[in-house]
């Protein structure tokens, strides 16, 4: 079995953000890797906002929000007690930027959640899925491992009340 030497996790700033974070943790630890955070800001963020943000510049606008994800990602990983975690935050389109940021960081494995942004879902194309589960034609196989994580959270909102009260129960 492969093991793993640079853990990222992919997260957005929803609320799955923190128990992803954690999961990453307990995996780095098991394996005595090192662990990344990552996270990508729009690059159409400000761009044409001006009524929005009429005393900023597009730049400015990204430039700001860059700092909001850092912070929120320091405080995130702080939380968990992933202190020595490195936070990579970056502006792109969110697929490719990510395999950038996971490829030039070095992960051999990257952890994101199960959802409509970032993970698995057979109702729109996401990170590393299309439609289909497999990978999209313009993508290059992966040069490191995905694991997907299927929080709590997610399950609740969409099983059954009998998988509910199991859930809930843990």
């Amino acid at each position: 079995m492969q093991s793993y030497q640079r853990i990222l996790c992919a997260v957005n700033l929803g609320n799955k953000a923190r128990e992803i974070v954690n999961r990453g943790l307990l995996f780095a630890r098991a394996e005595g890797a090192e662990l990344a955070i990552a996270s990508v800001v729009d690059d159409q963020l400000g761009v044409g906002d001006s009524e929005s943000y009429p005393a900023l510049t597009a730049a400015e606008v990204q430039r700001q929000t860059l700092m909001m994800v850092c912070n929120r990602l320091n405080q995130i990983a702080a939380n968990v007690g992933a202190t020595q975690a490195e936070i990579l935050v970056s502006i792109g389109k969110e697929r490719e930027t990510l395999v950038e940021i996971a490829s030039q960081w070095g992960a051999n494995l990257v952890i994101v959640g199960v959802s409509e942004e970032f993970g698995l879902s057979q109702n729109k194309p996401t990170i590393f899925h299309s439609k289909r589960w497999s990978l999209p034609k313009l993508l290059r196989p992966l040069p490191f491992d995905v694991l997907t994580i299927e929080t709590r959270q997610t399950m609740l909102g969409r099983t059954g009340r009998l998988v509910q009260s199991l859930l809930q129960g843990i």
